[in-house]
């Protein structure tokens, strides 16, 4: 079902839906973080720059502006790159952690000053070590 004229994206998207994608219009379909149901609130709002107060109506069944939910998915596309055996535990732990890939940035901190690249190749350093 298209959205109404004048409805804004981020109004669209359900982001607590995980039974596949959301259509946004007649021929866009986009899938929907599950971050928001694994990751705390605080760290979803230093992932993404929005209020902790947001994060939690998120966890709630709120949904975040556009902004915010470009960054949650630029977050689980490099998160996907660690496994998919990896666990929300392994995966929040990776973001947390140190990482000598970010001279010891910790990748939670890169992504949230947008440097996705970076966090990208730290993932798959991570991964290609974890199968080697």
């Amino acid at each position: 079902m298209a959205p109404a004229r004048g409805a804004s994206l981020h109004r669209c998207v359900s982001v607590r839906s995980l039974a596949g994608p959301d259509t946004i219009g007649p021929m866009h379909a986009m899938r929907t973080p599950t971050l928001v149901e694994t990751l705390p609130s605080r760290l979803l709002a230093r992932l993404t720059g929005a209020s902790l107060r947001s994060a939690q109506r998120w966890r709630s069944g709120g949904t975040p502006r556009s902004a915010s939910l470009a960054r949650l998915r630029e977050t689980d596309a490099v998160l996907a790159l660690l496994g998919r055996g990896t666990s929300p535990t392994a995966r929040r732990a990776w973001l947390e952690t140190p990482n000598p890939a970010l001279g010891g940035d910790r990748p939670v901190d890169r992504l949230a000053r947008g440097d996705v690249a970076a966090a990208r190749g730290a993932a798959q350093s991570h991964a290609a070590v974890d199968y080697v």
